[in-house]
């Protein structure tokens, strides 16, 4: 049903709001917004290439033969048309887009790529192959409609925010003060715990953290060991980063908390007092109408204010939808004006007094006068602290 719900979206935008007679996609994040089927594995599987054309009248999607059934179990009840495997998969099944764009659209008609995403060499052979075609950029049309987000997903993506936090927060729950766990263990106590949550974790789509010490001062340390392993046990005092990336029904959620194996000192309070006010100062001017860089300027303005030295150079936050990190960007850079209905991850990182890093992220909705932090299972303006015993 909502699946339903979101093609049924992108079919009313694209009749009412685009300019196009009819779309090609192929990025795997937009064929997951037509479809409502997710097979993200094709972003690197280049002997998979797969075409949706999109237009009023008829959707026809091209695939390999050796996902066809998929598509066809997973719900497409439109048009398949397959083509065998072959050492040019990408040749084979641009030749039948070619040749459905021919015999399904009239000269002069205007179709919308995906910008970038299409290469010059695809792009070309098109304009080439259909000279009385007008084929436009649609890349904006596209981003715009995945950052407003309707009913349905805003329930997927607050019902994925309340899943997370809760496996967070129950993972940590069993550490105690006088009990020891390395981090590998609590990295896979987190998401097992999201997991028996409900939320839906295969492969890579799903991402846990629980460092501590040295790793904290990179904010996600590189291969091979990724900040995890070693058996390294937490101490007494010392303060833990928890992550926890995943989905529910093609929704993402991207939290970060802190841990706290002990009691809390005056110099740890007054510092998460201090992020606890950037927080609520942050949330009291993300609003639609405000730009992202202003929201990333005053932000930067407040914390220098009261003394925190911010993790800047990667932003406050990001948009949250079919992809754990996409647009608007809360960025030096970006000028997206906010919108009712977008979602946002307000991402807060900043240089703890030995250079950890403290990161605090929150799934945030934009209401009709403000914002909203979605999913809190309990008050995370201070470090969720162990007890003696749980």
């Amino acid at each position: 049903m909502w699946k339903r719900n979101l093609i049924n979206k992108f079919q009313t935008s694209f009749e009412k709001q685009s300019e196009f007679d009819g779309l090609i996609i192929s990025n795997p994040v937009n064929l997951t917004m037509m479809t409502g089927i997710r097979m993200m594995f094709l972003q690197t599987m280049k002997n998979y290439c797969v075409y949706v054309v999109w237009s009023s009248e008829k959707k026809v999607l091209i695939c390999p033969k050796t996902l066809s059934s998929s598509f066809a179990n997973e719900g497409w009840n439109d048009n398949l048309i397959v083509y065998e495997s072959c050492l040019n998969p990408i040749q084979k099944a641009t030749d039948i887009l070619i040749a459905e764009i021919r015999d399904q659209f009239d000269e002069g008609t205007n179709i919308g790529f995906e910008g970038r995403q299409l290469s010059q060499k695809i792009f070309s052979q098109l304009t080439e192959a259909l000279p009385s075609i007008r084929f436009s950029d649609a890349a904006d049309f596209l981003t715009n409609l995945r950052q407003i987000k309707n009913k349905t997903e805003l329930n997927n993506l607050k019902q994925a925010a309340e899943i997370v936090d809760h496996g967070i927060a129950g993972a940590i729950h069993h550490i105690a003060t006088i009990q020891t766990k390395s981090e590998k263990f609590l990295t896979e106590d987190i998401r097992v715990h999201s997991l028996e949550r409900g939320l839906h974790i295969s492969g890579y789509n799903a991402v846990s953290q629980a460092i501590s010490g040295d790793k904290t001062k990179k904010l996600w340390a590189n291969s091979p060991k990724f900040g995890i392993g070693n058996e390294t046990e937490y101490r007494e005092g010392e303060l833990l980063r928890l992550e926890m990336c995943g989905m529910v029904n093609n929704y993402w959620a991207n939290d970060a908390r802190t841990l706290l194996k002990g009691k809390l000192n005056n110099v740890q309070d007054e510092f998460f007092s201090k992020i606890a006010e950037l927080r609520s100062f942050a949330c009291s001017i993300i609003r639609p109408g405000i730009a992202a860089i202003e929201i990333y300027s005053s932000i930067l303005n407040k914390a220098n204010e009261l003394g925190l030295d911010m993790i800047k150079e990667f932003g406050f936050g990001h948009g949250i939808g079919l992809e754990p990190v996409e647009a608007p960007y809360i960025t030096a850079s970006d000028s997206t004006i906010l919108a009712e209905n977008m979602s946002l991850v307000l991402q807060l990182s900043a240089h703890y007094i030995h250079g950890e890093i403290i990161t605090s992220k929150d799934t945030i909705f934009i209401t009709p006068d403000g914002c909203e932090i979605i999913g809190w299972y309990e008050n995370w303006n201070s470090p969720y602290t162990t007890a003696y015993t749980f």
